[in-house]
């Protein structure tokens, strides 16, 4: 079955959250718009000599599955790569993609370089670790679809790690390498003890497709697709000695502004270093002002900046001096463009005090709270209402929670004990965070929250067209196309989709227009009675809680459960005549009975729609459609797709999660259980697994025991909310690239705002 985007509201009485204020990373395309060439050379030392291997491969442009060859020693015996190679492209958002590791099990990052897209992806570490069994450390960079051999020609820094083959000590050499035409000369000298001067003729012999060159020596050389670095490969041995090297075209003219960023490095240490783990990985930033900051790498991939000490750094001439605060000093040349830093020496403790070659590469990646963040700028939000009183937590950009009392904040006058629902959303009209209070027999009311200040204001809702009709299921929130019909401009319009007290289907839609106070102007629309009964349709009698969806063409879709256990579907399209339509999809579909409060749904970017839900035994079942099957619809029992591991669910707490291929989880409490389950659907190999999900929770107070909610951070992080005992709130939090999660509790943690 297709699985797909998710729509990550549910409905509840007691928690609601919103989506990500910014752009929705973990659901964007996997790999860029067009394939992608690259090449990956690397050390992998085997039992008793070292080995060098490289890739040569294509990154595809729908899955970022990697395609294409491994070559070992000798440029021999080339394989098609497998389980146990590079396998995915992953997009991480703001400008960044990194590959992705299979170790047979699933995809791990193992130092994965992060790669800037502005220009192709620059040239990076991947996979590097040392693991006290062995290592493998490697530079992988994009090639062109073509090049000649004018991108060779002029000047350029050049770096070499060089392995004898009959020792495990490798020595690394810096110097120059000149092209002319079709001939070089190298001069590389180590400063590490052991290792000689290298100074020597190359001529290029061949030239291959994207970017590839062969020498007189057999060794090769790629040009990267923006010609500003080269990579090299000697894999023979008829020398005694393999290595790998890059290139890279010095930046003299760099200044501080181009060189101030946060910047991921690997350095392989050799000979004069031997009291050093061979391969070292360090975070650290750049500041303008002439500081430095060491940064906790696991920290900054959750999404969080954690300093670990401080030190100051220097440039001229594009050649830039690192200083930890021990007195290491690290020389590096920058590159064109500025995008990575390429290590020349080290001098410090760790040498004795010696200047020593370091093999070594420091890509820029994007700062999460690069100069001039909003500290009042919120990622990710969500509201409950365990203790009675509608509270909203802020996850913002400095990475902390933050709780707010909506009714202490504003000097409300709604009573507690009459708050039914809350519900976050951003205001793509007014540009606010905004909570939908709904009160029983009453007015629907909004909370707004000023980006400035970060307080929150009241507002009633009262149409313009008519006088206030309360809601009295509950509410959901979706967001239409405008006139313009695109998504994601402020041209879009919010829905507040609900039943009112006799079971009719109605809605509160904003005109678009801001009033004199900032707040956004509304609308009433009786569905039932203007779209379903005034063209002869009959209102299903809704026994549980509705969901709401919008597809990619503007349709808006209304989904519940009636008394007889059957799928009721509300719905309208663009160009539609005659009102709003009224499907039985238990009946199209075959759907057994289902559970009234159980529904979820999630819609994927080609419009494609799953409503999953849990039958009188609390198994999962989907019922979905695809672009082509026409008034046809489709129902899948998850016990017949997955036997051996399909697990049944608590259904009135399912949520979905989608990761950056596209791949989709639902995620459960068991019943009568505190254990969270979860059946994932793998994009790239078309394949279903169900099983339980690691939890770790440092925190005893936090147990979660009911009403799940999802959300996205803009830190690519995934996030679990539920009600906890005593009154208390959880997050369940899973950093990007992790594979458990953590518990904490949000009512402990959060700050009073």
């Amino acid at each position: 079955m297709p699985m797909m985007r998710a729509a990550d509201r549910r409905p509840s009485d007691r928690a609601a959250m919103m989506e990500a204020l910014e752009s929705r990373v973990l659901l964007s395309v996997a790999a860029p718009d067009a394939p992608v060439p690259f090449v990956y050379v690397g050390l992998e030392p085997a039992a008793t000599r070292p080995v060098v291997v490289y890739t040569e491969g294509v990154v595809g442009s729908e899955t970022g599955v990697v395609t294409g060859n491994r070559f070992g020693e000798g440029f021999v015996s080339p394989a098609a790569l497998g389980v146990s190679e590079y396998e995915r492209f992953r997009n991480i958002g703001t400008g960044s993609f990194e590959i992705e590791y299979r170790d047979g099990i699933g995809f791990d990052n193992l130092f994965s370089a992060e790669f800037q897209n502005e220009r192709g992806f620059a040239a990076g570490w991947a996979s590097a670790f040392n693991d006290g069994f062995g290592y493998a450390a490697g530079l992988i960079v994009e090639r062109p679809e073509a090049a000649t051999l004018d991108a060779l020609q002029g000047n350029w820094q050049y770096f070499l790690y060089r392995i004898p083959v009959a020792g495990s000590t490798g020595f690394a050499y810096a110097g120059t390498l000149s092209f002319g035409g079709g001939f070089a000369s190298q001069v590389l000298t180590n400063t590490g003890g052991g290792g000689i001067a290298i100074i020597r003729s190359i001529e290029i012999t061949e030239t291959g497709s994207n970017g590839v060159f062969t020498d007189n020596t057999g060794n090769r050389w790629y040009v990267s697709a923006d010609g500003a670095t080269l990579i090299t490969v000697d894999a023979t041995t008829n020398d005694g000695f393999v290595s790998i090297g890059m290139a890279i075209r010095a930046s003299p003219d760099a200044t501080t502004d181009d060189l101030s960023s946060i910047y991921r490095m690997t350095e392989i240490r050799g000979a004069g270093l031997t009291t050093a783990p061979l391969l070292s990985s360090t975070t650290f930033r750049l500041n303008a002002n002439g500081t430095a900051d060491f940064l906790d790498t696991e920290d900054l991939d959750d999404g969080t900046v954690t300093v670990l000490r401080s030190g100051t750094w220097a440039s001229s001439g594009g050649n830039v001096e690192l200083f930890d605060t021990d007195g290491t000093r690290t020389a590096f040349t920058s590159s064109v463009g500025s995008t990575a830093l390429a290590i020349n020496n080290i001098r410090g403790p760790i040498s004795s005090g010696a200047t020593i070659s370091l093999f070594g590469l420091a890509v820029q990646m994007p700062d999460p709270f690069p100069a001039g963040t909003d500290p009042l700028a919120v990622q990710l939000a969500t509201g409950e209402l365990t203790t009675g009183r509608p509270l909203v937590y802020e996850l913002r950009a400095d990475n902390n929670w933050y709780v707010t009392d909506l009714l202490a904040e504003t000097g409300s006058d709604l009573l507690p004990g009459s708050i039914t629902q809350i519900e976050v959303f951003n205001d793509p009209v007014t540009g606010r965070v905004t909570a939908v209070v709904n009160v029983a027999g009453d007015n629907v009311t909004l909370f707004n929250r000023d980006p400035a200040s970060g307080d929150w204001s009241e507002q009633r809702v009262v149409p313009v067209n008519q006088a206030a009709d309360p809601i009295t299921g509950n509410v959901q929130i979706v967001t239409r196309a405008g006139q313009d019909g695109v998504f994601g401009s402020a041209d879009d319009r919010v829905w507040l989709v609900g039943l009112r007290a006799d079971g009719a289907l109605v809605a509160y839609v904003q005109t678009g227009e801001i009033n004199a106070d900032g707040e956004g102007v509304w609308r009433f629309e009786n569905i039932t009675g203007t779209q379903l009964t005034a063209f002869g349709r009959t209102m299903p009698q809704l026994a549980g809680p509705i969901q709401a969806f919008v597809t990619p063409w503007d349709g808006i879709h209304v989904v519940g459960v009636d008394a007889g256990g059957n799928i009721q579907s509300l719905w309208f399209a663009p160009g539609l005549v005659n009102g709003w339509r009224v499907d039985n999809l238990s009946v199209i579909a075959g759907t057994p009975f289902m559970q009234a409060s159980s529904l979820e749904v999630w819609v994927q970017p080609y419009g494609g729609i799953n409503i999953i839900g849990t039958t009188a035994a609390n198994q999962p079942v989907v019922t979905w459609w695809t672009p082509g099957f026409g008034p046809n619809w489709e129902s899948d029992n998850m016990f017949d797709i997955v036997p051996e591991d399909a697990q049944t669910l608590a259904g009135q707490s399912i949520v979905t999660l989608v990761d950056s291929t596209g791949s989709v989880a639902f995620v459960a409490f068991r019943p009568g259980s505190v254990e969270l389950f979860a059946y994932r659907w793998d994009r790239t190999t078309d394949t279903w697994t169900a099983g339980a999900i690691d939890v770790e929770s440092p925190d005893e107070a936090a147990v979660a025991i009911a009403a799940l909610r999802s959300g996205v951070g803009s830190n690519d992080a995934f996030y679990l909310f539920a009600n906890a005992g005593d009154d208390g709130y959880a997050v369940y939090t899973l950093p990007r690239g992790s594979d458990v999660w953590r518990l904490d509790s949000l009512s402990t943690i959060a700050v009073p705002s």
